[in-house]
Order: C-alpha cells, then structure tokens, then sequence
C-alpha cells in the first residue's frame, strides 16, 4: 500500500465548454423581485422590496419544486439575506436603515439600526457582518459582538456584496457597474466595470463572480482576475428557458448560489420571476471510452469533505496515470499525480484546504480509459 501527502494550489486552464440551462420555477405569485439566499435544505428565500408600489414587506420560501410560502410579513423593503450559523436569517431592511433577524419561525426582531439604506449583506468565517450602505457609498462592518463601524467608504450606490473563501469582500456600484474588491481592513481597489448598468446583485460560486445586469437582462461572469464574460441572457428583455446563451431574463436583479456551488438563483424585479441557472453540466468530460478495466473499486471520501480527501484505486496492471482535479465548469485545477505506476492498490491523502465551496470532479486516466468522479467541498 502507498501513501502520499499531497497539497492541491489554483491553476486555472479552461480545457471543457460548460453548457448550462435555465429554468423558470416561481412567481410572480409569490412576488420575487429582490435579494436571495439560499439554505441548506435547498430552500429559497426571496425578498419582494418593490411590492405594489416600491412599499415591499415580505419574504418568501421557495423549495426546490418551486412551492412558495411567505415566511416573513411587516418588513420595511427586505433587500439583501443571509444566514448565520445557527440558522437565523438576516435581513437589510432598505428604508427604515436597519438589520433585523428573522427565526425559524418567521419571528422578525430589530438588531441593528442607524445603516443609510442597508442593502446587501454577508458574513466572513470569524461570524462578522457586512453591509452595503447604498445611501450613503460605504461597507460597515457588525462585529459578533455588535459593535457598528465603517469598513470603507468612497462608492456609489452600492447594492450587491460577496465574498470569497479568502475573505475578500466584493461589493457592486448599481450605477456605474464598478466592482470593488475589499480586504478586511478596507483597502480598495476595482476589479472589473461592467457597462450594462445598472446593475444589482452579485454572488460568488466555484471561484467565480455572477454579477445581474438589471438594465441589460444579462447576468455576467467575472473572474477574480477581472476578466468579464457574459454568461447568461441575449440582452432582449423577455422569458425564454434554455441554455444560457439563448435564455432571456427581464430586469434580473438578485443572484444567489446553492451551498454546493452547481446551481444559481435569479431574481427578476420587474417579472417577479424566480429562475435557476444549473451550471453543473458539463460537456467534455468522459470523452474517452474505456477499452480495458485497468482502474477498479476508485473510492473518494469523505464526500462532501472540507479539510483532506483520500483516494484510493486499484491498478490491475502496469500502466501511465493522471489524477487531476477539475472544476465543475470544466476548469483544470491541478494535476495530482502524472507517473508511471505499477499494479497494486494506491492510497492518496488529498489537502483541499485551499480549494472553495463548490463541486469538483476527480480525473481518473489512465492509457486507455479516462473517467470522472464528482464530489463537494463544503
């Protein structure tokens, strides 16, 4: 038996074409028009901060076959969500400036007050919370304990804000589409413009930025080089279902990612429409057909994991083998192992503690057959 320490490090090399699709699963009745989040369960929460006329109280749940209840009622315009680790939902309330929890049982109570039209809002992983402030340009920051202070300043209109498995936060201009990254003492600096503004919200997902197009029906992907692409919608206002690319989306506004990282949800402020975009489709992979058996019993665990991985295989005769990691959109993580290997039975303890939440796929290959195996990191 072999046994090897292996540490995994970001490459990025696109090699696969990703196909994804979207689909329409709720409203406009309930009224989804605003900020998302996702739970663990599965389920949506949605916000409707235009109401009948820009006067929104309530939330929404939405399960994953498009049910939807209302959660939460005599909110002051919800906008942005998001979930503690126990499991409490928070919400930026836009015209009363304040942030309020929100229990399992729809129970709203007011824990903070005094922010200038909260209007997104995320956690780091040491539990401190951060809000953009679209009233007056600035992030602040809610320490565990409370305490309210200004994280940066300098923006213009503020609505979306994400952030990564680093603890960078990015925050979006909803009037000239700048994207700033923010590091955690507030230093500055823009990453990407995107012209077909306004723009809304945006979420972070398998080491990649979705950002909603408001005003140009589009949601964009931004790499954290900066790099822009357009990812989903034609740009004609309208509701069509299909791949991305031929999909239409009217005034898409808020975005959220499912805990796995495969799925996005989109929110459309003037159809009052929820759509799903499944981005863990992937074509490329398994191009190769196996001619012989040469890899048995493959074995990955724990799945989902968030610390180490094992692999193990059984080589029944001699022959050259790649182990590789590979994003769900196709991207080339990292090579593990490329050698010649003789038959017997390997093991491989696999360190993915730099690698974020998401799906990714193992790469099996060896001279004559090439297959793929899926698994999470939470």
């Amino acid at each position: 038996m072999k046994t090897r320490i292996l540490i995994i490090i970001f490459l990025s090399t696109t090699i696969f074409v990703d196909a994804q699709t979207v689909e329409t699963i709720a409203g406009p009745n309930p009224r989804i028009n605003n900020g998302l989040v996702v739970k663990d369960n599965g389920d949506v929460f949605a916000s409707d901060l235009f109401g009948s006329g820009f006067n929104g109280t309530r939330i929404y749940r939405i399960t994953s076959n498009g049910n939807g209840e209302l959660f939460a009622d005599n909110l002051s315009q919800p906008a942005g969500l998001v979930f503690d680790d126990w499991g409490i939902l928070y919400v930026a309330e836009f015209t009363s400036g304040e942030i309020s929890q929100i229990d399992e049982m729809g129970t709203v109570t007011t824990w903070m007050t005094g922010l200038s039209q909260p209007a997104d809002l995320v956690f780091d992983s040491d539990g401190n919370l951060y809000v953009t402030n679209y009233g007056n340009g600035s992030i602040s920051r809610i320490t565990s304990q409370g305490e309210l202070s200004t994280l940066t300043s300098g923006l213009s209109q503020p609505v979306g804000l994400a952030i990564d498995g680093n603890d960078y936060l990015y925050a979006a201009n909803l009037d000239d589409g700048k994207i700033y990254k923010i590091d955690l003492e507030g230093t500055k600096s823009v990453l990407a413009t995107i012209d077909d503004t306004p723009i809304g919200f945006l979420t972070f997902s398998q080491n990649q930025l979705y950002v909603t197009s408001t005003g140009g029906h589009k949601i964009y992907r931004v790499s954290l080089d900066g790099t822009v692409n357009e990812f989903a919608g034609t740009g004609i206002s309208g509701t069509m279902d299909g791949e991305a690319s031929t999909a239409q989306f009217t005034n898409p506004d808020g975005i959220a990612a499912s805990l796995s990282g495969d799925t996005l949800y989109v929110s459309e402020n003037n159809s009052n429409l929820l759509r799903r975009i499944i981005l863990n489709s992937i074509t490329g992979l398994n191009e190769i057909t196996p001619q012989e058996n040469e890899l048995e019993h493959i074995h990955v665990f724990p799945n989902p994991a968030n610390d180490f991985m094992t692999a193990q295989f059984q080589l029944n005769i001699d022959s050259q083998v790649e182990l590789s990691v590979f994003s769900s959109t196709g991207d080339h993580i990292k090579t593990i192992i490329s050698a010649d290997l003789a038959k017997g039975d390997y093991t491989y303890i696999i360190s993915i503690v730099d690698l974020l939440t998401g799906v990714y796929y193992f790469q099996f290959k060896s001279e004559q057959s090439c297959n793929y195996y899926p698994f999470s990191i939470i």
